[in-house]
Formats: C-alpha cells, structure tokens, sequence
C-alpha cells in the first residue's frame, strides 16, 4: 500500500509543520507496512487541492490531507472533496462551538462562520475529532481509496493518529 501526502495552507507559514508531520507519518505508516510517497503543498483554493487530490488518488491507495488550521485551507479541503465525490458538506452546530470557545482560550477568535468552517465534514465521512486544535479530521472511502483529512500541526496530528487512526 502507498500513501500520498497533501498539505494545504499558507506554505511559508506551515511548511515546517508539513514536514514535520510528514516526518511523523513516515515513521507510523512505515510501521503498519505503507510506503509514503511524496508531499504535496498547495495553496488553500479549492480548484487547486480538488487537483492535487486526483493526483494523489492516482498514485496511491491511501491519501492523506494535512489541513493548517485557517478556515480557507479547511473550506478549501471540504469543498474538493464534496465536489470530488459529489458529497454535501455538513457541520456539527455543537461541535462549532467548541472549536470557538477553544480558540478564545487560544487568544484566537472565529466567527460563526469560521467555527462552522471547521466543523464541517464529508456527509458519509467518519469524523477524526481533534479535542486541542481547530482542524479537525475525518476519513473518508470510495472505491479503493482510503482519503484521510488530519490537522497539520504535528502535536494535534500525532493525537489524532494514535486516537483514531491507528485504531
């Protein structure tokens, strides 16, 4: 099995978190016997990461989206993949609060807009709770594929990892 890593966001400002959950990954997927392929950094436009998300479906069986946690990089990857996989997008009302109150405690504030942004999942997808940041993750199946949308920065992907997805 081979994976394919997306980053999408700002990439001056998250190409070290990219890779260094890329590091992360490497060692983990190594460890269940998936090769890792390349990386991919992409800008948060929906028309772009849709491109990057064939393309990576295209060169392996299992795709993993890091998300940088601002509300264009998570509409960006919600909107590919809804409209990739002809998916409506659905948010969690109390699940939008939280991530706001969270990013109060961060000295960060949303909109309810942004928060919902966050929210939001693939309808049919598996939500990936993340209970420290704002991206949060889910895993998502057509055909063959196995499509993964986990936060980029490292600390929250390794929690999410070893809660969900390992299990």
């Amino acid at each position: 099995m081979r994976a394919e890593i997306i980053g999408v966001g700002n990439q001056t400002r998250y190409q070290n978190a990219f890779l260094s959950s890329r590091e992360y990954l490497s060692r983990e997927l190594a460890s269940l016997g998936i090769t890792l392929g390349s990386i991919r950094l992409v800008p948060p436009r929906t028309a772009e990461v849709f491109a990057q998300l064939l393309e990576g479906s295209r060169q392996g069986d299992l795709v993993l989206v890091l998300t940088a946690p601002e509300p264009a990089a998570a509409q960006a990857v919600t909107d590919a993949i809804c409209d990739g996989l002809r998916l409506e997008p659905r948010t969690d009302a109390t699940l939008a609060r939280q991530i706001a109150r969270r990013a109060a405690q961060q000295g960060r504030e949303l909109t309810r807009a942004e928060a919902e942004t966050f929210s939001a999942a693939p309808s049919g997808s598996r939500r990936i709770l993340n209970s420290t940041g704002l991206v949060q993750g889910c895993a998502i199946s057509a055909k063959k594929q196995l499509m993964l949308v986990l936060p980029a920065v490292p600390g929250e992907l390794t929690a999410c990892f070893s809660s969900s997805v390992r299990q």
